[in-house]
């Protein structure tokens, strides 16, 4: 079910990209949580990233700009006591394994 919600929001984000003449770019910037090594979650966290704009391309995002990166476990939208036990601290830093899609404007 949680798949398939982020495909909706996806196509929906999709069809925004596509129809507008006001977006010149799309930067699309993945994150990951703190378990595990730093360098493990900055390639996980590009990975994301990489497959929302495999997704995104398959949708017919092609000819806008376009950029990728994976910033790891920065920017952490959690906070979790990390005595927790391990199932329960994974499920408290579920927000931190993200994708966000900025959309650049032309102003």
């Amino acid at each position: 079910e949680q798949f398939e919600n982020a495909k909706k929001k996806l196509d929906e984000v999709s069809q925004i990209i596509i129809e507008s003449q006001e977006v010149e770019s799309v930067d699309i910037v993945g994150y990951a949580d703190m378990i595990g090594k730093a360098s493990y979650n900055k390639r996980l966290s590009t990975k994301r990233a990489e497959t929302v704009r495999s997704y995104l391309a398959g949708k017919g995002l092609k000819t806008r700009n376009v950029n990728v990166r994976g910033l790891g476990e920065s920017n952490s939208q959690t906070k979790c006591d990390e005595t927790l036990p391990r199932q329960e601290l994974i499920n408290c830093l579920a927000a931190d394994r993200r994708v966000e899609i900025e959309l650049n404007v032309k102003q």
